[in-house]
């Protein structure tokens, strides 16, 4: 039922940042996704395979000094993945693998993004070019689309928004805070876009014992979609409380 299973709101609401005016609110949650967000927030294999590639060495940073993590700018050099087609210019992530989440396959946490230069015999260089997470030797390495920036197309407002509920936060230790990313169990198969507004809510029993109220918890931003699931970042918190169950409803739309 939707009263049952886990919540990502716990603890006491001044946790919380609160925002002025609900309207106020309203009008800044419709930014456009950034580019930082779409490579670095992460995502759930859904159980597919990843056809990936692996990092096999990186430059030392510093002369004479063993750094087994890369910098910024550091040149990698990677086996491509299997049955890709790379060529200079191409953008890659580098990522580890978390744990295994329930039905949804291993949550992915990319590490850094990787822009090809050359071919190196049966490898490739690449710069790196944003650093995430420790980017060290061995990663794996996938190949992605690069960013393209909508932020000229708004997403609309609709009424009959796709109703969803929160798998998890990516970071299951922490509290819930603005620019946190989650997952939802609804993806581009179910038609989410990147750049859609989701709204956070929990169902709660009402005060005079008379059915279910909405407790509004914010605004997220779809940062990253899969078949079956998405990666949303908290855009707007306005309430903490302790709801039995994180649901999620779309308000806003991208234009196909």
């Amino acid at each position: 039922s939707a009263m049952s299973g886990p919540t990502i709101f716990s603890g006491q609401a001044n946790q919380f940042r609160r925002t002025n005016t609900y309207e106020a609110a309203s009008q800044r949650a419709y930014r456009a996704v950034r580019e930082g967000e779409y490579f670095s927030s992460g995502f759930l294999t859904e159980n597919e395979p990843l056809p990936s590639g692996r990092i096999v060495s990186a430059s030392a940073a510093f002369a004479g000094r063993v750094n087994p993590s890369a910098q910024q700018f550091t040149t990698v050099v990677f086996d491509a993945p299997p049955g890709e087609t790379i060529q200079p210019g191409d953008v890659l992530l580098s990522f580890r693998r978390a744990e295994e989440v329930g039905l949804w396959g291993e949550l992915i946490e990319p590490t850094g993004l990787l822009r090809v230069k050359a071919a190196a015999g049966d490898q490739w260089t690449a710069e790196l070019v944003r650093l995430y997470l420790p980017v060290i030797v061995g990663q794996e390495v996938i190949k992605v689309q690069p960013f393209v920036n909508n932020s000229n197309q708004r997403a609309q407002p609709v009424t009959d928004g796709l109703e969803g509920r929160i798998i998890r936060l990516r970071n299951d230790h922490t509290v819930a805070q603005l620019q946190n990313a989650f997952f939802i169990d609804k993806g581009s198969n179910d038609g989410v876009r990147l750049g859609d507004i989701f709204q956070m809510y929990t169902l709660r029993a009402a005060e005079d014992g008379g059915g279910t109220g909405e407790l509004d918890q914010g605004r997220a931003i779809i940062v990253s979609t899969r078949a079956g699931t998405s990666t949303a970042v908290i855009i707007e918190l306005y309430a903490g409380g302790r709801g039995t169950r994180s649901l999620v409803r779309q308000i806003r739309r991208m234009p196909s």
